[in-house]
């Protein structure tokens, strides 16, 4: 048996496979898309086994193709259900010199090649029955679901005083093309990109989707304002092309930037985006897709730093820092440190120069290990500097806890929403986010504040178990050293409410702490 899922990242037509197994002398099998877009087969030595299935583009389907020999019957499974079967086809395996391919038929004939991703692909030395089929299913819909099936460029609004939801702007057909025009334009469908506010506008950058052709998505640098007033559209700069490269020239230009060169980053999806100064756009990080594309090549991490003046759009983009190159480590120096290349990093905007970077997916101090990160670090866009602020570069750090099992530092983590603390530029909440646990990694609902004052910084747990329905309140003020803590726990339902306040006045660590249940939850 031979199962694996495929996500398609192209409308074209043609042979695409998952994986084939075999030889040159006597065949092989192979599971994928066959001819059509609307085909979905597994094939043997002599002949295929087909089904007319709609697998549309960006999706993820989950093919199996089972063979005994004995009896020569092969069934095809698409998405744990039995969709063709064929008796004495005839098929044959070898006994040696089998070789496994991912993404290619066994000729490994480019034209065949899988556009898209694959995951989980496995081969059995025995027949796999329907519910074990159903069961490889069923069990890995959850990890493919981080995917979110087709895009959309839909723009809604929520109304907190109604309670209702109102469609700005988009289509309800998911999948749309970008329409590239100055005025009246709209932006293709996609996922992952960022947006922040820039008085009565919205401002929209990047992502993983559409330009101007829905024939491949890949990763887009276009800038898009939203006129909240008229509800439409404006085409600022940017490609209507995807998996376009970053141009790196004039490094630190400060004025007349378009005049001897072309600069601007490339295409790339969940990075950071913040308006510092009224009208800067700052982009940093997120993940590129590889120049050589058609290869298959895996994405790359980015760490650069670009700046875009909303208010003169024609000075183009300047590049303040980082490297041209992905996957970079990080130097963890105490002065002239800057922070390895990552995506999908929590942020914050602390005033109109700096803002704050925590985590997310790359490369800490090591360039051999790209993981979950939990180190903070905070720009400058005046002095075009970093500064270290927590963390040492080692990726995959887990929660901390003390003596007495309380939560002082969160598991490192990516994808976490993320707001200034008091809105005051004084620190960093975060919630959730996928983090990393011993042996995997899981999305939690926990909330950490990270609070900026006199060196050394603190970290608090405001909710670091994910507990189902719990409220917390938190209030921390770090003069010291060490942590001074008082604490009240009242449960009498599943869900938990906490009030915590922490003063720190000293160098000695003083705890008093009452728990009272009633109920069946902590």
């Amino acid at each position: 048996t031979l199962c694996g899922w495929g996500y398609r990242n192209t409308t074209a037509t043609g042979q695409s496979w998952i994986m084939s197994y075999g030889n040159l002398s006597s065949g092989a099998f192979m599971i994928g898309g066959l001819g059509a877009t609307d085909r979905t087969s597994g094939g043997g030595t002599n002949g295929d086994l087909y089904k007319d299935y709609t697998w549309p583009a960006y999706t993820w389907a989950h093919v199996c193709l089972s063979f005994v020999e004995s009896t020569r019957n092969a069934t095809l499974y698409v998405n744990g259900t039995l969709v063709a079967s064929a008796f004495e086809v005839n098929w044959t395996i070898a006994s040696s010199g089998l070789t496994g391919r991912l993404g290619a038929n066994i000729l490994e004939l480019p034209a065949e090649w899988f556009v898209g991703s694959i995951f989980d692909v496995r081969l059995y030395a025995r027949v796999l029955s329907a519910a074990e089929v159903m069961s490889l299913y069923t069990s890995g819909i959850g990890d493919r679901a981080m995917t979110c099936g087709a895009m959309s460029n839909e723009m809604w609004a929520y109304e907190m005083n109604t309670n209702q939801w109102s469609m700005l702007s988009g289509s309800t057909v998911p999948n749309q093309a970008g329409n590239y025009s100055h005025d009246n334009g709209v932006p293709g469908s996609r996922s992952a990109a960022s947006l922040v506010t820039y008085g009565s506008q919205l401002v929209l950058f990047g992502g993983f989707g559409f330009g101007n052709s829905t024939t491949r998505a890949g990763v887009l640098n276009d800038v898009w304002t939203f006129d909240l007033a008229n509800r439409s559209w404006s085409w600022i700069t940017g490609s209507s092309a995807v998996n376009l490269a970053g141009v790196y020239q004039c490094p630190n230009c400060t004025t007349n930037c378009t005049t001897n060169c072309t600069t601007y980053p490339g295409g790339r999806q969940a990075a950071t985006v913040v308006l510092l100064n009224g009208s800067w756009l700052l982009v940093s990080g997120g993940t590129a897709t590889s120049t050589n594309v058609s290869t298959g090549a895996p994405p790359a991490y980015l760490n650069d730093v670009w700046l875009f003046d909303l208010a003169f759009p024609s000075k183009g983009w300047a590049w303040l820092s980082g490297s041209s190159s992905p996957n970079q480590p990080g130097s963890y120096a105490s002065v002239g440190g800057f922070p390895g290349a990552r995506s999908s990093a929590a942020h914050a905007v602390l005033d109109d120069s700096r803002f704050l970077w925590y985590g997310g997916r790359g490369v800490g101090s090591d360039d051999t290990q790209i993981g979950l990160l939990d180190d903070i670090w905070i720009f400058n866009a005046t002095t075009r500097a970093w500064s270290l602020q927590y963390g040492n570069g080692t990726a995959g750090q887990v929660t901390g806890y003390d003596s007495e099992q309380r939560p002082v530092s969160p598991a490192a983590r990516c994808m976490a929403a993320s707001v200034a603390y008091n809105n005051s530029g004084s620190g960093l909440i975060v919630v959730g986010g996928q983090t990393a646990i011993p042996g995997s990694t899981s999305e939690f609902n926990d909330v950490w504040v990270y609070a900026l004052s006199a060196p050394p910084v603190s970290m608090t747990s405001a909710n670091p178990d994910a507990t189902t329905g719990a409220t917390t309140s938190a209030s921390n003020t770090t003069t010291g050293p060490a942590v001074s803590t008082s604490a009240s726990n009242t449960t009498t339902g599943p869900a938990v409410s906490t009030s915590a306040s922490n003063t720190t006045t000293g160098p000695a660590v003083s705890t008093s702490a009452s728990n009272t249940t009633t109920g069946p939850a902590v």
